[in-house]
């Protein structure tokens, strides 16, 4: 799935195509289908009063069985050195048409940055989901909601609110359109409500191998 590699680290969903389960910047508890491999590569720029940068990212995701997944991500920023980190999934309730989906995992498990724990719930109707999980990292609690939305023809929106674990919360909006069966292509922007500037502008392109 893709999560943050730092905070400013953002993605995209497209649920019904591609296999990383992600709304934005937080997972959700989907079901993936068993052994397969998902691959994005993501390009964005960070904005913010004190500094700005231009970032690449590869972004590799393993399913090995139906409830559980890992991952690897690595970063570039421009003038810096390449910034790896691990994930990894597992989905204790699969999603039934009584009962949502719940998921517990890990995201940001790198060298120097402390990880983030998560519990996630995911509800999903015939055109739309809603997600909303809890987040621990050192003690301090965060929380997102978020909803996806598909329309005609094929497009997916995803907006998100995610509030860091002792951090500013993020509003973000995403679009995705598959192009084919196994590619899709989207474009995203998160602001900081603390700030109230928009602090994210990107777009990726996604392959489910």
């Amino acid at each position: 799935m893709r999560w943050m590699v730092i905070l400013s680290l953002l993605g995209t969903i497209v649920p019904y195509a591609i296999a990383r389960e992600v709304v934005v910047i937080k997972p959700t508890a989907n079901l993936n289908t068993p052994n397969s491999a998902y691959l994005e590569f993501d390009y964005y720029r960070f904005i913010s009063p004190s500094e700005s940068y231009l970032a690449k990212a590869v972004y590799v995701q393993i399913r090995s069985s139906a409830r559980f997944d890992f991952g690897v991500d690595w970063v570039h920023i421009d003038g810096g050195a390449i910034q790896t980190a691990w994930n990894l999934r597992y989905v204790v309730l699969p999603e039934t048409e009584q009962a949502p989906g719940v998921a517990l995992g890990m995201f940001e498990m790198a060298d120097g940055v402390p990880p983030t724990l998560y519990l996630v719930g995911t509800r999903t109707q015939s055109q739309d989901s809603l997600h909303a999980g809890v987040y621990l990292r050192q003690g301090q609690v965060g929380w997102g909601i978020a909803h996806q939305q598909r329309t005609r023809p094929n497009l997916e929106v995803a907006i998100e609110y995610y509030r860091q674990p002792g951090g500013d919360g993020l509003l973000s909006l995403c679009l995705t359109q598959p192009v084919q069966a196994r590619v899709s292509l989207s474009v995203y922007a998160t602001a900081n409500d603390r700030t109230r500037r928009l602090e994210v502008i990107g777009a990726s392109v996604a392959f489910n191998l």
